[in-house]
């Protein structure tokens, strides 16, 4: 039976997050141990009352990498036999322990925004030692769009492309099947996202393009899902006009009460699997109706929109569509996220290989490298604080002496004066 541990950075509301929650149920169900670590958040006692075993842990970012006897120990506890590693921050803590144990490991590729390495790489220099030697020793590498491997394989010079598994962003297929669907009419408007600088271009676009449906129908409802920095912005410009719901864990039931959501990723399989009217936005602020015409390549894709372009007729397109015509697209749009996104047929179970620690050689270097970073920064930084404490008692030293000539110069005036009335 396999012992597997999973590692993310926080049990929070977000695509990886739900997505890393659908792997374990489905490993779970196959009667596998799953171990999650990651920092608490609002699933976190979700997970424990379903029996997962949740450990609270902060995989911080820096320039060191860790051994931390916490995760040997849990390792060990758990007679853990497979690692997951689903966000990059978590290769700091965990890749030192696995390859030095040889223990198999699985990294996952879920962003599909353009520059992740690169920036890694600048923010923390240790990456550009780290991920070579992270990709080169996975057991497999798994990527939801289909053209990552390629990308991944060049940039870290990956010759064996076996090495990858292509796995959808899935869902358990069956519990959506269990949903009573409600059918409403195209005068309620869903809108998720994240509310922050990033995607403030794809919110702002999805929300005057659902005001623009309202003005050919008053009774038009929209709502938007998401929480975020700019939230509090939104809110005072679009005072009367729009319902501004936060954040939540039951995405589901709120998207089962609209009839048109406009999301990505994600939550906009899930519209597709409540059979309602699914349009995907982009960063751009791109919108376009899915439909059996696009879905392949927008599925291929990750539903991320990148390669997407804005349909200027869209508005026109969802004024005049029949109910005919939107039960046909729902219908396909469903069957094709069936047959393609069912996490019991569409995930990674088989037996991994132990990694061979190739370039050993450099992953010591690299710990030898920025330990001895580290302590040099640390002694710079203890350089600069003894300094600093000597200038603060300089200050204070030349404060106490130039009290004290100020004191002694304003006595000195008073007893002239004195001397002067005859005092």
């Amino acid at each position: 039976m396999k012992r597997i541990l999973i590692c993310l950075e926080k049990l929070d509301i977000g695509g990886v997050e739900t997505a890393v929650i659908t792997q374990a149920r489905e490993y779970k169900r196959r009667k596998y141990d799953v171990v999650i670590l990651a920092s608490d958040g609002c699933y976190t006692s979700i997970l424990k009352e379903e029996g997962f075993k949740v450990i609270n842990y902060n995989f911080t970012l820096s320039n060191n990498i860790y051994i931390p006897n916490e995760l040997e120990k849990i390792i060990e506890e758990n007679k853990i036999d497979e690692i997951h590693i689903h966000q990059y921050p978590c290769i700091l803590h965990i890749l030192s322990i696995a390859l030095l144990k040889k223990i198999p490991y699985v990294i996952y590729i879920h962003s599909s925004i353009k520059g992740t390495y690169e920036w890694y790489i600048k923010t923390y220099s240790i990456y550009n030692y780290l991920f070579p030697i992270c990709f080169k020793n996975a057991s497999k590498i798994v990527v939801i769009r289909e053209n990552e491997k390629y990308i991944n394989s060049k940039k870290f010079n990956i010759d064996n492309l076996n090495k990858y598994y292509y796995q959808k962003n899935s869902f358990d297929i069956k519990s959506f099947d269990k949903i009573n669907n409600n059918k409403t009419s195209k005068n309620k408007i869903l809108i998720i996202g994240r509310i922050c600088k990033e995607k403030e271009k794809m919110i702002k676009s999805a929300i005057e393009f659902a005001l623009e449906l309202k003005k050919n129908n008053s009774s038009t409802t929209i709502t938007v899902v998401g929480d975020g920095e700019i939230l509090e912005s939104f809110k005072q410009q679009y005072k009367s006009d729009i319902n501004f719901y936060g954040k939540t864990t039951d995405v589901f039931k709120i998207m089962n009460e609209h009839s048109i959501v406009i999301a990505a990723d994600r939550c906009i399989v899930e519209a597709m699997l409540l059979k309602k009217i699914a349009i995907l936005s982009n960063y751009n602020g791109d919108l376009e109706l899915i439909t059996k015409d696009n879905i392949i390549s927008l599925s291929n894709d990750n539903f991320s929109g990148t390669k997407m372009t804005n349909n200027k007729d869209l508005l026109n397109v969802i004024l005049t569509i029949s109910k005919n015509k939107i039960n046909q697209i729902i219908n396909e749009n469903k069957k094709y996220i069936d047959e393609n996104y069912d996490i019991r047929k569409n995930i990674l179970d088989e037996k991994l290989t132990k990694p061979n620690i190739i370039d050993i050689a450099d992953f010591i270097y690299c710990i030898e490298f920025f330990s001895k970073q580290n302590l040099s920064e640390q002694n710079n930084s203890k350089k600069l604080y003894e300094e600093n404490q000597k200038l603060h008692e300089r200050i204070i030293r030349l404060n106490h002496e130039l009290r004290l000539s100020l004191t002694y110069r304003i006595k000195n005036k008073i007893k002239n004066m004195r001397c002067k009335n005859g005092l």
